[in-house]
C-alpha cells in the first residue's frame, strides 16, 4: 500500500512539514500541507477500509506531526542560542563545566597539532570579567542544551598530546588523548568564531551541517583544564568505555596493517572516520560511486546483524534478541549515532520485536516508524545528507521490490501475497534457466534499484553519475561484507585483549591468553589487508575506466522532488490495485450493459471520473504541491544572476552569464594549501546548471588570482582562457600544471574588442600592446606582475562594470590621463566597479573615483585575511564619494541581475 498505513501518511506529512519549512513561507506551507492531507484523507475514503473514525484520526495526526514539524523545523532554523546571545564573536567564553562528547585530531597547514571536540555545556561563567560583578549572585548560567565545537591548540607546539591526570593536564608520547577526553568533564576560556553558511549560492552549507549535529557554536582555546574529581554518571562511564575500545583497536589495526591507506580504509569502513583518507583513495571509491562503503550506513549495521544472527545460530529467544539489540547499540556508539546507524538499528530492533510477538513485518511501516522517531529527536537530521539516502534507499527497495519478486513468481499475480512455502515455490515448474536467471536477479535487483533511484538524488547532491555502479558495489560489497564481519570479529577479540591488561586471572594465563589472542587478531587483520586491497584494486580498476564517473550539472529541486512522488507512486501497490479495481469496475459496467465499449467519448465521462476520483484526486495534489515548490521564495533554485562575484577567499572572480546562457569566469581566486578551482569553482557552476565554460578572462598571473583557473581546468572544460598579449613570451609557464592547452591561449591588449553574447561585449583597456623585445623586459625582469593586470570594461545591456585586477594608484592615475588625451579612445565611466587590489590602501584614489563615477562597488576579500583588507582608508574614500560597497567578507557572493532595474542579492543576509 501507498497511503494506507497512518504511519507512513504521518511520516510523509513530517518530511512535507521539513521541505516548506525550509523553502516557504507560513502561509504557502500551511497549503500545501492542507492539500496533501485532503489527498490523503481521500484516497482513504475511496478505499473504504477501516471506517470514517480511522480517517479524521489519521487526519488529525497527519496535522498535528506536520504543525510539529513545521513549528521545530521553523524554530530550530532561526533559533539564536543562549551562548550566542550572550557572547559576541571573538569575545571569550568562560567554560566553567562541559563534558567532551567526541575528539578528533588533526595536524594543521603549519604542522601544529589541534584537535576538535564536541563538547555538552553543563554552565558558563557569564559574569567573567565585568566590572559589576557580585559574589552573592549566581554567575553561573546552566545551558543543559547547549552544543559546542571547540578546536584545542596547545600554545606551546613543541609539547605532545595531553591527557588528563589528577594534577591537571601532562604530556604524553602517544593518541591516548583521543581515549582519555571522552566523558570527562573539562574548564577553558574559549574564544567564539564565527560559523559562517554557505558563501556561494547552492554550495555546502557548514552551519545548517553543524545544526543537524545540535551544535550552534564554534570556539578555540590553547589552555584546557581537567575537572578530575568531578563523578561521571553511568552514561557517560559506559560511553567512555566503549569509545575507549574503539580508539585502542585503531591502534592495534594501525600496528598490526603495514600499508597505511589499507588500516585508514578499514578503520574508515567500520567507524565511518574518513578524515585520515587520503584524497587520491576518497576520489578512486566516489568515481566507482562506493563511497557509501567508507561511511557507516544501513549496510554495514545489516552486515553485524547477519554477523550477530550466525553467532546466536539464529536463535529468537528473548534472551539472544536482548543480546542482538546490546551489541548493535555499541556498534551505533562506535559510529558516533550517525543517522543512517540509527535508522537500520531501528528498523532492526522494530523486526525482533515483531518477530518475537509474531508479528507480521511491514518494512515500510518500519521505514515511517524509524523516520517520525529520529525526526522527532531532532527534526533538523531531514537535511543530512546520510539521513536522506539513507530513507531514499529502503524506500526504493520497499517499492519496487514487490515488483521485482512478482516478476520472480516470488508473489501471487492475484492477491500479491508472497509465496513463502518452498514446496510451494517447486510447485511452480520452474526450468533449469529460469532458476538461474531468478538467482542473478535476486543478487543484482537489490543493487540495481538502490543505484537507479538514488540517481538523481546523488546527482543533484553531488553533481556526478557513475556508469560503472552497479558493476562495482556487487563485489565491493560482498567484500565489504566479509571485510566488516571480520573486523566485527576482530573488534571483539581487541576488546577481550584489553580486559586482561586489568590483570584478570593469574599472571600467566593472562599472558598465555594474551599471545593467543594477538595471534588471532594479527591473523584476522592479515586477512582485512587481502580484501581490503582487493576492494581497492577493483575500485581503482573501475575508477579508470573512460567516461565510467562525470560530471552532471544539478538537477532542479522542484523536479526531483516532484520526480520521486510521483515514481514511488507509480510502482507502489496501492497504484497497482487502484488500476486493477478500475478495470474490474469498468469490464462491469460493460457485461451489465450500463457502458458501451464502442461509444467513444460518450462512453461514460461520468461514470469514468466516478472510477478515477482518487488517481485524480492524488495527481490534483501533486500538481499543486509542485507549483507551491516551483514559486516559493525560498525554495533553492539555481543563481541565474548575470553578474556573480564569487567568494574565493582572499582573491578575485567574477561569473558572468549572458542572456543566450554562455558562462564566463573573470579570475578564480587560488589559495596555496586549497584547492579553490575544484572545492569552490566547481561546486558552484555544477549545482548552479554550468558544466562547461565559454572562456575565462585572467587579469594576470598571481595566485589569488589565476591558480583557480588552473585547478579548475583539470575538472572541467573552460574553453578559451583570454590573457595580456605580454605573456606570449612565456606560454609554457602559462599552462604549467594545468589542463589548459597552449592552442587555447588568446592574447589581448589595449584597443581589443570582444563579442561575448547576446549584449555583451568587454573592451580592454588597459595595459597597450608592445614589441617583443619589449615584452622580454617587462615580463620576464620586471618583479611586479601587478603592474601588467589587466583592466577589462564589461558592457552588459546598459550596465557597464569595470574589472580592475591589482592595480595601484599609479595605474589609476594612468588610467585617468589616458581618458582626458585625445590619442586613445578609452572610456571608464562605469556603475560598478571591482575594486582594485581587494581594497589595498593604494588603490580607489579620490581622482579615479571621481573619473569612473561607479554608483556599486564590490570588494573581493578573504575574511580575517593576513594584509588588512580592506583598509580603512579606502573604505573611508568609497563612503566620501557616496558609493554603495558591498564586501565577500560580509555578504559572501555578491549577485547581481540585469534588467530594466539593477537587483542586488547577497547570499549571506544581515
Amino acid at each position: 500500500m501507498f497511503i494506507r498505513r497512518p504511519l507512513f501518511a504521518i511520516a510523509l506529512s513530517m518530511i512535507i512539514g521539513c521541505t516548506c519549512a525550509y523553502a516557504c513561507t507560513p502561509f504557502v506551507f500551511f497549503v500545501a500541507v492542507f492539500t496533501v492531507l485532503v489527498g490523503l484523507v481521500m484516497l482513504e475514503i475511496t478505499h473504504q477500509t477501516n471506517g470514517q473514525v480511522h480517517f479524521i484520526c489519521c487526519f488529525i495526526i497527519c496535522v498535528f506531526a506536520s504543525s510539529y514539524m513545521f513549528l521545530a523545523t521553523s524554530d530550530l532554523l532561526s533559533k539564536v542560542s543562549d551562548i550566542q546571545k550572550e557572547f559576541k564573536i571573538g569575545s571569550t567564553i568562560p567554560i566553567q563545566n562541559a563534558r567532551v562528547v567526541s575528539i578528533k585530531k588533526a595536524e594543521g597547514i603549519d604542522g601544529t597539532v589541534r584537535y576538535k571536540m564536541v563538547l555538552d555545556l553543563i554552565d558558563v561563567d557569564s559574569k567573567s570579567g565585568t566590572d559589576d560583578m557580585d559574589d552573592t549572585d549566581d554567575s553561573k548560567l546552566t545551558h543543559p542544551s547547549e552544543r559546542i565545537i571547540l578546536t584545542y591548540i596547545p600554545s606551546d607546539s613543541s609539547r605532545q598530546p595531553l591527557m588528563p591526570t589528577e594534577a591537571g593536564i601532562s604530556a604524553m608520547n602517544d593518541n591516548s588523548v583521543e581515549i582519555e577526553y571522552i566523558g570527562l568533564r573539562i574548564s577553558c576560556n574559549a574564544m567564539r568564531k564565527e560559523i559562517l553558511p554557505a558563501v556561494n549560492p547552492n554550495t555546502f552549507d557548514y552551519e545548517l551541517y553543524l545544526k543537524t549535529q545540535k551544535i550552534r557554536v564554534c570556539a578555540q582555546t590553547s589552555e584546557i583544564t581537567v575537572l578530575p574529581d568531578f563523578e561521571q554518571d553511568i552514561q557517560s562511564k559506559v560511553y567512555h568505555a566503549i569509545v575507549k575500545t574503539k580508539y585502542s583497536f585503531e591502534t592495534k589495526i594501525r600496528t598490526h596493517m603495514s600499508k597505511k591507506d589499507n588500516a585508514d580504509l578499514l578503520i574508515a569502513m567500520l567507524f565511518g572516520e574518513t578524515d585520515s583518507l587520503s584524497s587520491e583513495t576518497y576520489d578512486t571509491f566516489k568515481k566507482s560511486s562506493t563511497t557509501h562503503i567508507l561511511s557507516v550506513s544501513g549496510i554495514h549495521v545489516g552486515m553485524v546483524y547477519a554477523l550477530v544472527l550466525l553467532l546466536c545460530r539464529g536463535r529468537r529467544t528473548v534472551a539472544s534478541s536482548c543480546f542482538m539489540i546490546v551489541l548493535l547499540l555499541i556498534y551505533a556508539a562506535l559510529s558516533e549515532f550517525c543517522p543512517s546507524v540509527m535508522r537500520a538499528l531501528l528498523m532492526i530492533v522494530l523486526s525482533i520485536i515483531g518477530r518475537l510477538r509474531y508479528r507480521r513485518y511491514d518494512i515500510l511501516t518500519s521505514i515511517s516508524l524509524s523516520m517520525i522517531i529520529l525526526l522527532l529527536d531532532n527534526p533538523l537530521n531531514a537535511y543530512h545528507n546520510g539521513f536522506q539516502l539513507s530513507f531514499l534507499a529502503v524506500a526504493s527497495l520497499a517499492f519496487v521490490m514487490p515488483w521485482i519478486d512478482r516478476f520472480l513468481h516470488y508473489r501471487d499475480k492475484d492477491t500479491a501475497a508472497m509465496i513463502r512455502n518452498r514446496e510451494a515455490k517447486k510447485r511452480l515448474k520452474l526450468r533449469t534457466s529460469e532458476k538461474v536467471t531468478m538467482k542473478i536477479v535476486e543478487i543484482v535487483a537489490p543493487v540495481a534499484v538502490i543505484q537507479v533511484l538514488m540517481t538523481p538524488a546523488v546527482a543533484y547532491m553531488f553533481c556526478g553519475l557513475s556508469f560503472t555502479a552497479i558493476v562495482a558495489n556487487i563485489p565491493i560489497i560482498a567484500i565489504s561484507g566479509i571485510a566488516v564481519s571480520c573486523g566485527v570479529v576482530a573488534y571483539i577479540v581487541s576488546v577481550l585483549y584489553d580486559l586482561l591488561q586489568y590483570g584478570l586471572g593469574t599472571e600467566f594465563a593472562a599472558h598465555l591468553v594474551g599471545c593467543v589472542l594477538d595471534k588471532i587478531l594479527d591473523i584476522l587483520l592479515y586477512t582485512e589487508s587481502i580484501l581490503i586491497g582487493t576492494m581497492d584494486q577493483i575500485a581503482n580498476l573501475l575508477a579508470r575506466i573512460p567516461y565510467g564517473y562525470i560530471g552532471v550539472p544539478a538537477p532542479n529541486l522542484t523536479i526531483t522532488l516532484t520526480g520521486y512522488l510521483v515514481t514511488f507512486f507509480m510502482i507502489s501497490e496501492t497504484w497497482r490495485m487502484m488500476y486493477t479495481d478500475i478495470r474490474k469496475k469498468r469490464q462491469i459496467c460493460l457485461a451489465s450493459g450500463e457502458l458501451d465499449s464502442g461509444s467513444g467519448f460518450g462512453f461514460g465521462v461520468f461514470q469514468k471520473i466516478r472510477h478515477l476520483r482518487a488517481p485524480i484526486s492524488i495527481s490534483i495534489c501533486l500538481l499543486i504541491f509542485t507549483v507551491i515548490l516551483t514559486f516559493s521564495p525560498n525554495m533553492p533554485r539555481q543563481n541565474k544572476a548575470a553578474l556573480t562575484f564569487l567568494d574565493v577567499g582572499q582573491g578575485d572572480c567574477l561569473h558572468l552569464r549572458t542572456p543566450d546562457n554562455k558562462n564566463y569566469l573573470f579570475d578564480g581566486g587560488g589559495q596555496d594549501s586549497f584547492n579553490v578551482g575544484e572545492k569552490v569553482l566547481y561546486e558552484y557552476l555544477m549545482h548552479n546548471g554550468v558544466s562547461h565554460l565559454d572562456g575565462v578572462f585572467v587579469s594576470h598571473l598571481h595566485m589569488d588570482h589565476y591558480k583557480g583557473i588552473q585547478e579548475l581546468s583539470k575538472v572541467m572544460d573552460i574553453g578559451e582562457v583570454y590573457i595580456y598579449d605580454g605573456n606570449k613570451v612565456k606560454k609554457e609557464a602559462c599552462v604549467s600544471g594545468s589542463g589548459i592547452a597552449i592552442e587555447d591561449l588568446r592574447f589581448i591588449s589595449q584597443g581589443d574588442k570582444l563579442k561575448l553574447g547576446k549584449s555583451v561585449f568587454v573592451d580592454v583597456i588597459y595595459p597597450e600592446a608592445q614589441s617583443d623585445e619589449s615584452y622580454e623586459d617587462i615580463m620576464i625582469h620586471t618583479d611586479d606582475e601587478n603592474a601588467n593586470s589587466l583592466v577589462l570594461k564589461i558592457d552588459y545591456a546598459h550596465i557597464s562594470t569595470l574589472m580592475t585586477g591589482d592595480i595601484d594608484a599609479e595605474l589609476e592615475s594612468k588610467l585617468v590621463s589616458m581618458v582626458n588625451a585625445d590619442d586613445v579612445d578609452i572610456d571608464i565611466n562605469i556603475d560598478i566597479l571591482k575594486v582594485a587590489h581587494h581594497g589595498s590602501k593604494f588603490s580607489s584614489s579620490d581622482d579615479f573615483l571621481l573619473a569612473a563615477n561607479p554608483k556599486i562597488a564590490v570588494i573581493q576579500v578573504g575574511r580575517y585575511n593576513m594584509y588588512g583588507h580592506p583598509t580603512k582608508e579606502t573604505l573611508d574614500r568609497l563612503k566620501l564619494h557616496d558609493i554603495l560597497t558591498y564586501r565577500n567578507d560580509y555578504d559572501g557572493a555578491v549577485l547581481i541581475d540585469i534588467g530594466k532595474k539593477i537587483k542586488i542579492d547577497t547570499v549571506i543576509k544581515k
